[in-house]
């Protein structure tokens, strides 16, 4: 079953994406809450916004220099995200706003709650 599931998140990048930043998220949100922080969720998410954002920061450095040296030259480019490939906007956005949803229904969840 775990090995249809990759063959099907394999084919969708992008919800792979999602899922994998949402564990990251919640791996995270939990481990902290149990700590005792307050708005781990939220830690959670810009932990796994700012992994996304490194990433695909890196692909677009990694694709304007192709021989695989990673020169300084290149370290300027993929600042901007509204500058990447269409794909690559998708695989950062999508994640980063699943995450960002996560993190306001659980903490808004736990207030409700009368949790911190």
């Amino acid at each position: 079953m775990f090995r249809r599931l990759v063959e099907f998140l394999a084919l969708y990048p992008p919800l792979a994406h999602v899922v994998i930043g949402v564990a990251i998220q919640a791996a995270i949100g939990v481990a902290l809450s149990l700590a005792g922080v307050r708005r781990a969720w939220w830690f959670g998410a810009a932990f796994a916004i700012g992994f996304y954002f490194s990433r695909k920061k890196l692909e677009v450095e990694l694709h304007a220099d192709p021989s695989g040296v990673h020169k300084a030259s290149t370290w300027g480019l993929g600042w901007v995200p509204f500058l990447w490939p269409a794909t690559y906007q998708l695989q950062f956005y999508a994640p980063a706003a699943a995450v960002l949803l996560m993190a306001f229904l659980v903490e808004r969840g736990r207030r409700s709650d009368g949790g911190a």
